[in-house]
């Protein structure tokens, strides 16, 4: 959740490890409350319930218009998180190559639209719990917007 990592580590004195061997320092208390927090909000199954059915609504949107616009963006997602690229082969098959190019003008356009997509790609991406129904809208409705113009741009 964006917190420093943190551990526990626990030994025997008779095994000769001491404090200054090379243990991390612990973390910060507030990244321990943090953990706890995320923690406990990830322990309601309505939460990853919602993340399944908001990511589901984006994948469905992204491979509805990669259809309409004939464009070969792809969309693979684990849970809430994701990725997408210009590919002809599906993404993760030996020797796919990605449209980079294609990629920056997508991304830029979306980026000017209000939606944050990173600068390569394929790159991870992440919903939240935040993100609701009408975020996605958005973000496809800005999508969608930036592929026609990208088709105005290819025809002209």
């Amino acid at each position: 959740g964006g917190v420093a990592p943190l551990g526990a580590v626990g030994w025997q004195r008779t095994l000769g490890a001491g404090v200054e061997a090379e243990i991390a320092p612990p973390p910060a208390p507030f990244a321990v409350l943090a953990a706890g927090a995320s923690l406990s909000v990830l322990r309601n199954d309505a939460v990853l319930q919602r993340l399944e059915e908001r990511a589901v609504q984006l994948q469905t949107g992204i491979e509805a218009l990669a259809e309409r616009f004939q464009r070969p963006l792809r969309f693979v997602r684990v849970g809430s998180v994701f990725t997408c690229a210009f590919s002809k082969q599906a993404l993760g098959t030996p020797g796919a190559t990605v449209d980079h190019e294609t990629w920056s003008r997508f991304s830029r356009g979306c980026r000017e639209a209000g939606v944050l997509l990173p600068d390569r790609s394929p790159s991870a991406c992440f919903l939240s719990h935040a993100h609701g129904v009408k975020d996605v809208e958005q973000v496809l409705a800005a999508m969608e917007t930036v592929l026609k113009k990208m088709q105005k741009e290819d025809e002209a």
